[in-house]
């Protein structure tokens, strides 16, 4: 009898990691310490199983070729460097990482998060769980979707969207656990207010080189000057005064810049620290 793929969300990889993400940033601006922080930490550490895993599935997410052929050989070496990941400690990883996630959160609720390209992901799930002696069609029709995913530029497939953290950049996640690493080393006294809060939206919908990531940020840039001179204007303090005077001065370090990274973001979001301590 033909086995017929049954797609497993709690055991997708690449699923997991998305939701984590997506848990761990819903509750950054919400003020919520994330449990999901742990979670990440402990299961996608460098050279896990899961993180070999996971990058995998980035390869096959992020690639993009317009040769059918080569994009088949790609996704064929993707399979075979999936095979070489240990089976027993990556089943095992996943295993703990399921139970854990179910002692920490609404399993239901959890998984009710819609991801738009759900499809790839299952796809994707589906050529690495199964072989094709499995069932030669259905390998095959997953595997082509994937290749049809790579051959029209990263998802331009007819009723699908792009699911907002899909081809994000890493250094969201770099961005994400700086701020929880010292949000909670009680670095910072309260929650994030909402021009942090925007800050850190912008960085999880925009890509660091989008077209209106400069404008956003410079304008960040003038809002906290004005906000720093208008202090600097009714501050007595001889010693304040020659620090806010340097916050200045730094400040178009950031606005003038020809490539806007995280240090860029974090730079603004400590700003605005700043403001809140001063009023």
């Amino acid at each position: 009898m033909a086995n017929n793929f049954k797609h497993k969300k709690i055991k997708n990889t690449g699923l997991l990691y998305e939701l984590l993400i997506r848990q761990m940033t819903s509750d950054v601006l919400q003020g919520k310490k994330p449990a999901s922080f742990k979670l990440l930490k402990k299961y996608f550490h460098k050279n896990s199983p899961l993180m070999e895993e996971l990058s995998l599935y980035n390869s096959l997410l992020k690639c993009k070729e317009k040769n059918s052929d080569y994009t088949l050989k790609f996704i064929d070496a993707t399979i075979q460097n999936r095979n070489l990941i240990n089976e027993d400690s990556l089943q095992k990883s996943k295993y703990n990482l399921v139970k854990e996630i179910q002692s920490s959160f609404d399993k239901d609720i959890f998984l009710k998060t819609q991801i738009d390209n759900y499809k790839l992901y299952a796809s994707i799930y589906n050529i690495f769980e199964n072989k094709e002696s499995d069932n030669p069609s259905l390998y095959l029709r997953n595997k082509l979707y994937v290749a049809n995913y790579i051959n029209s530029n990263n998802g331009d497939i007819v009723g699908e969207k792009q699911e907002f953290l899909e081809n994000v950049d890493p250094e969201l996640k770099s961005l994400t656990f700086k701020l929880l690493t010292e949000k909670f080393n009680s670095k910072w006294s309260s929650n994030l207010n909402e021009n942090q809060k925007s800050i850190l939206r912008h960085f999880i919908f925009n890509s660091v080189d989008n077209d209106n990531t400069k404008e956003f940020i410079s304008e960040h840039v003038k809002s906290i000057s004005n906000s720093i001179k208008a202090k600097l204007k009714n501050t007595q303090d001889t010693v304040l005064k020659i620090k806010l005077e340097e916050v200045l001065s730094l400040l178009p370090k950031i606005s003038n810049s020809n490539f806007i990274t995280e240090s860029h973001y974090l730079s603004l979001i400590r700003y605005y620290e700043l403001i809140k301590e001063l009023n």
